[in-house]
């Protein structure tokens, strides 16, 4: 099977573990970002690291996935202040960390707290934790 039927496949598969982990909400719903540029629009699947030309099924997992509306889709691409947010939030993740660090080690910031992602479920942890695991990640 090809990188983009089998990327596709997984993605189909992934949609609704990652909605309902998600609780079909964009993960920027209730943060500050949400002041400054509210939710709006449908809601679709964010890849945490950029797959690059071409694509890479590599990153279709759940963990690697998470909701977003279309406004903060389009806005991760299009706003540096916004990407770097994104960045120490766990939300999105540089490719060259990627490619050095588990992605399932590094924890998201939802609304309701830091969480590490595996499949359907969210693990949370301490602020303390994934402050210092970001810190390490992209304060080097």
């Amino acid at each position: 099977m090809s990188i983009g039927k089998r990327s596709k496949y997984q993605i189909a598969k992934a949609r609704p573990i990652v909605f309902e982990r998600d609780q079909e909400r964009c993960i920027v719903s209730g943060t500050i970002w949400e002041t400054i540029q509210p939710c709006m629009g449908i809601l679709t699947l964010q890849h945490r690291v950029g797959r690059g030309l071409g694509g890479s099924a590599r990153w279709d997992a759940p963990n690697c996935l998470v909701t977003m509306c279309i406004i903060h889709n389009g806005l991760i691409e299009s706003s540096y202040e916004f990407r770097n947010y994104c960045d120490r939030n766990g939300i999105s993740i540089r490719r060259a960390v990627a490619d050095r660090v588990d992605v399932a080690s590094i924890p998201v910031r939802y609304a309701d707290g830091w969480f590490l992602l595996a499949g359907d479920s969210r693990y949370p942890i301490s602020e303390n934790t994934a402050e210092a695991v970001i810190s390490d990640l992209y304060d080097e």
